[in-house]
């Protein structure tokens, strides 16, 4: 069985003690923060309770978006073919490598809604 890590979204960076964490300042925001994480495979489950489950070797980036009004939260996925997601979702669990995944490092960071990479990731 593979050891997991569940969290929520908004107190992630938080809670992942270790990692290099570093902070950007922003032009009247609050400071972006951003980390690499590595880990084998990502499982988010929606609103809907539809869990979807992702290796990380196809993702590039994973960007946790803060909600204006706290209650929502969204996750924008870059994937390594230049495919893009953004969803809502109620948990998200990194799970570490196993015998059938590969762990791979991915830059996971916490952003507003005027950060978002779509339409930028188009380009």
């Amino acid at each position: 069985m593979s050891a997991k890590l569940s969290v929520t979204l908004l107190p992630l960076l938080a809670l992942l003690p270790g990692l290099a964490l570093m902070s950007q300042e922003t032009q009247g925001q609050e400071a972006a923060q951003e980390l690499v994480v590595t880990f084998g495979s990502l499982r988010y489950t929606t609103p809907s309770g539809q869990d979807q489950s992702l290796q990380a070797k196809y993702l590039r980036k994973i960007s946790l978006v803060r909600s204006d009004d706290g209650r929502a939260s969204w996750l924008e996925l870059f994937f390594q073919n230049g495919d893009y997601v953004y969803v809502q979702v109620d948990s998200v669990t990194f799970y570490q490598a196993t015998t059938t995944t590969t762990s791979a490092k991915v830059l996971v960071n916490r952003i507003g809604k005027d950060e978002l990479g779509w339409p930028r990731v188009m380009q």
